[in-house]
């Protein structure tokens, strides 16, 4: 056999790189939507959505998909309600609405979904917290459709929700149901519907999902579509919007703090605490947790730029002061003065006198202590 000729041998290194290429070009890092900022919608109404591949994270950016019986789906197909092959789909049709309005969800079957009664397909978004604060609760709204009635009972999509450092997987871990339902308009037979009409769908699904999400955590939104026993109605998810609600940012800033004794006297006395702050937050306020003392001075809520003075804490109790949200990251504590008097009297020469001098032991002598000034209550021991 004669050696491959110098083309072929081109042609095949330029058939390698292509096909490396193009494996490039397929390839797909999950992602996740990001939240940037409080009180802004997020949006997806899938109709960019045809016949295509599908990609976890990819194809809509942190949206995922699966089944019970099936982890990797690869792609997803148009169905008008017709197309009764299980698999995922944009649902559309010219028909209330344009073609390119398009909603996602299942076509089941106990082969693809999993075994009726206990098998579900998941549809998920993936969120990421990156307000540099923490999200306190999130307003999901969503729309449920109808495309195609198969069944005598009702059906339903219900939103659960998973936090946590990372969420990518929809089955794994512990989800919280967000009592969030779309229920099927339309049980009976008679197949295709559509999912547009006002008849055949509920707009305007809202929940108002209270959170801890700190800065950097995630948050998957799940909703899941049982394979019901016997046929299925065809249920979808469109025009899903999320709105983060975060923590405010504190509006002051704590200076140096002091302390004063009121009195000086070998008893037990009372301290005051200066806490000076700059700037102004409406929505806090202080909190004494020494168990003594009266807050006073300056109010943060309405003063800007002052001192908070907590007067007449007793001696040998330490200060602790709090703030409530938004400033709830602000704490002052510290251990009690000692509010002892000065000593009045300065030492001066010291002598000591012999009484006696003989050689045995039983000698005695006289201390002398010079001194000036006086000091009421001094005990010389």
């Amino acid at each position: 056999m004669s050696p491959p000729s110098r083309t072929t041998r081109w042609n095949s290194a330029w058939g390698g790189l292509c096909a490396a290429v193009l494996g490039l070009a397929g390839f797909t890092v999950s992602a996740q939507q990001n939240i940037n900022a409080g009180g802004v919608d997020h949006t997806q109404d899938f109709n960019t959505l045809t016949n295509g591949g599908w990609s976890d994270g990819a194809t809509l950016t942190g949206w995922y998909a699966r089944t019970t019986a099936t982890a990797s789906i690869t792609a997803d197909g148009s169905n008008t309600g017709s197309t009764t092959t299980a698999g995922l789909y944009a649902f559309g049709v010219a028909g209330t609405n344009p073609l390119s309005d398009r909603a996602l969800g299942f076509a089941t079957s106990n082969t693809f979904t999993g075994t009726a009664g206990t098998g579900k397909g998941y549809l998920g978004w993936r969120l990421k917290n990156n307000t540099g604060t923490t999200i306190t609760s999130l307003t999901v709204t969503w729309t449920g459709e109808q495309w195609r009635k198969d069944n005598a009972s009702t059906h339903s999509l219900l939103l659960f929700y998973q936090q946590g450092t990372t969420v990518t997987d929809l089955v794994a871990g512990s989800w919280t149901d967000a009592s969030s339902t779309f229920a099927s308009p339309n049980p009976g037979t008679g197949g295709v519907l559509d999912g547009n009409a006002t008849g055949n769908r509920t707009v305007g699904i809202s929940v108002n999902i209270v959170v801890s999400i700190p800065n950097g955590e995630e948050i998957m939104l799940r909703w899941e579509d049982l394979n019901d026993s016997g046929s299925d109605h065809m249920l979808t998810i469109d025009d899903v919007t999320v709105n983060a609600t975060v923590m405010s940012s504190c509006g002051i800033t704590l200076g140096t703090i002091t302390t004063t004794c009121n009195a000086n006297t070998p008893g037990v006395d009372t301290y005051d605490l200066a806490i000076p702050y700059t700037g102004l937050d409406a929505g806090t306020t202080v909190v004494n947790n020494s168990g003594s003392g009266t807050i006073g001075g300056s109010d943060p809520a309405s003063v800007s730029n002052g001192t908070i003075v907590i007067s007449g804490i007793t001696e040998g109790t330490n200060y602790d002061v709090t703030f409530t949200s938004p400033c709830d990251n602000l704490t002052v504590s510290g251990t009690s003065p000692s509010c002892v008097p000065a000593c009045g009297i300065t030492l001066g020469t010291i002598t000591a006198t012999c009484n006696t001098i003989t050689a045995g032991p039983g000698d005695t002598y006289d201390l002398s202590i010079a001194y000036s000034g006086s000091q009421a209550g001094v005990v010389v021991s």
